[in-house]
């Protein structure tokens, strides 16, 4: 995979926001192979990792992880930092796989077995993306998407991209004319810039049973602004890894803010490890996010080892504050504030 080339300040800015993400100096794709690098994910056995130390380093490190800022730079380029936002990089990859998947569907019979379609389109700036899809039993259709060293412009974020991506959506509903689940799996290592990268084997899961809302008299009512993703990622920035495992959040599209409800973030290289404290009700301090990814509000718990917790929270100032409570004892006694 060649270099990476400036294409403009709001195309391929060397800053970028993914969860973790490649090696040192080198991409991960293979020219011309839409593929590169099969690292596969491969998340640590109980015996070689534990949960992380009440200390603030490792709270700050959860933080980067889960609501790191990046209004001074676009998505898709290679981070000042050495861990990034994990949800915010995968949402960004399911939405422009949704995108590409929607502009080709008009190709496939979904009522049809065995219906087949193949696309190749080049990128704006250089690359291809190819498409391929069938429709593999009544209303079920898995659609591969193979990202060749691909420049594009999605939502006037620049970025680099290689790859292949498998999604498989099923359970339609004809009244709404929507796939009710949508499973996605990363076929490769999906490379976002030299140092940056998504490993092999990542999944996110959507189900649209999540998709209904209740008014106030009642009426449940589908709520194409909700979404609900289960996902467990792998990413790498210069060879060290980050994760979220078995996480589960909610997504409210009309004003950009999210929470979680479960799951495991992994830090230090995978070696440790926090888990979302299920106690603590997010859906009431949810993190929103405006469109260039500032970060305005929020709150979140984590659970560390000997009874320790660390609280995210974002102040009205926009200012994020990690706290450390390092005994149990209930007192946040650790904070970068």
């Amino acid at each position: 995979m060649g270099k990476i080339r400036s294409i403009g300040l709001s195309l391929i800015l060397i800053t970028v926001f993914s969860a973790g993400l490649v090696g040192c100096g080198e991409s991960s794709g293979s020219s011309g192979s839409g593929g590169g690098n099969d690292s596969g994910l491969d998340f640590p056995a109980d015996t070689d990792t534990k949960l992380a130390e009440p200390t603030l380093e490792n709270g700050q490190k959860v933080s980067e992880i889960v609501v790191n800022d990046h209004r001074d730079y676009n998505l898709f380029s290679v981070s000042s930092s050495n861990t990034q936002n994990i949800v915010l990089s995968m949402k960004k990859i399911n939405d422009i796989v949704n995108d590409i998947r929607k502009r080709n569907l008009t190709k496939i019979d979904n009522y049809s077995l065995n219906k087949a379609t193949e696309n190749l389109e080049d990128c704006s700036y250089g690359g291809t993306i190819k498409f391929d899809a069938s429709v593999t039993e009544p209303n079920v259709e898995e659609a591969t998407i193979t990202f060749d060293e691909c420049y594009e412009n999605y939502y006037d974020d620049g970025m680099y991209i290689d790859g292949k991506i498998l999604v498989k959506v099923s359970q339609y509903n004809e009244e709404i004319d929507v796939y009710m689940r949508k499973d996605t799996t990363y076929l490769t290592d999906i490379t976002f810039a030299e140092t940056a990268k998504m490993l092999k084997g990542s999944e996110i899961n959507t189900l649209g049973d999540e998709y209904y809302s209740t008014t106030e008299d009642g009426t449940t009512y589908y709520d194409p602004n909700k979404e609900t993703m289960n996902f467990s990622v792998t990413t790498e920035v210069d060879g060290k890894k980050v994760a979220q495992k078995n996480a589960e959040y909610v997504f409210d599209l009309s004003s950009g803010a999210m929470y979680q409800t479960k799951g495991m973030v992994y830090i230090n290289d995978l070696a440790s490890y926090v888990t979302y404290d299920e106690t603590y009700d997010m859906s009431n301090t949810p993190f929103v996010f405006y469109n260039d990814d500032r970060i305005t509000s929020g709150k979140a718990i984590y659970n560390m080892a000997n009874n320790g917790k660390v609280k995210i929270e974002v102040e009205e100032d926009g200012q994020v504050v990690t706290s450390v409570d390092n005994n149990g004892d209930g007192t946040y006694n650790l904070t970068d504030y």
